[in-house]
């Protein structure tokens, strides 16, 4: 009895090794971007984005109209997202 695991095609298995790569990466990209914005708030503050959009899908409808509402809401997030003050005197009305 063998513990290896061994396949014929393993691509799979670096797939989802590579994507978990990036999504490690593009956290620290996004943690490095917003840091200048929020500061000390920035881990608490993604947490909280995360789990809202995550939450989001839990009270959509099924089928098309959960998609068309889901597309409609990230659409709209992204482009109100212009109006949030982005310098950091502004939003902390702190000096630095």
């Amino acid at each position: 009895m063998s513990l290896t695991y061994s396949c014929d095609d393993c691509s799979g298995l670096n797939n989802f090794h590579n994507v978990s790569l990036e999504i490690k990466i593009d956290l620290y990209r996004f943690l490095i971007s917003l840091w200048p914005i929020w500061g000390l708030f920035t881990p608490i503050l993604m947490f909280i984005l995360f789990m809202g959009y995550t939450m989001l899908l839990m009270f959509l409808p099924d089928g098309v109209l959960g998609t068309l509402i889901f597309w409609v809401l990230m659409i709209s997030m992204a482009t109100l997202s212009h109006l949030i003050p982005h310098d950091p005197e502004s939003v902390l009305n702190v000096t630095l």
